[in-house]
């Protein structure tokens, strides 16, 4: 389970990187001084996203293992777990988001729940405010030009 949880937690990584070059290449084409405010709020709360995500990961990692952990006195007393539940630490804790259209379980660690849930918040709001612009696509299939009669002299003389 740790491991579908890490890899959950790299596809978030990856549509926040994502959504931080969309950010960036719209923050250059932007003219508007309020817009641009709203945009790099938007980009400070999704770097601080990625780093909230990024503390997490050796968290995750400490709790992946491919041999079996030895017995201890405590655990001899104990009925032993299947095998099958996460053993995840304390110190994480897992967050419900949607990602691709679906739930999907996030881990961070205990203490960024409300800072990542806080910058979550206003990275939503920033985006809310930015306006989305149609893109003008110029097509120049049909485009017909005469040559210039550099053109033409140069073709006559290499060929």
């Amino acid at each position: 389970m740790s491991l579908q949880v890490l890899k959950v937690n790299a596809l978030q990584e990856k549509k926040l990187l994502d959504k931080l070059n969309f950010l960036l290449k719209k923050n250059i084409m932007t003219t508007d001084a309020k817009e641009k405010g709203f945009i790099e709020n938007a980009m400070i709360a999704t770097k601080n996203q990625m780093r909230i995500l990024n503390n997490s990961i050796p968290l995750l990692l400490s709790n992946i293992s491919l041999a079996k952990r030895l017995p201890s006195q405590e655990n001899l007393i104990k009925l032993p777990r299947p095998i099958q539940q996460p053993i995840i630490k304390k110190e994480l804790i897992t967050i419900k988001q949607e990602l691709d259209g679906s739930e999907a379980l996030l881990a961070i660690a205990k203490g960024d729940r409300s800072e990542y849930l806080k910058q979550l918040q206003i990275s939503n709001d920033s985006l809310k405010h930015i306006k989305k612009k149609d893109v003008v696509i110029e097509s120049f299939d049909n485009e017909y030009k005469k040559p210039s009669s550099y053109v033409i002299a140069a073709n006559k003389l290499f060929s």
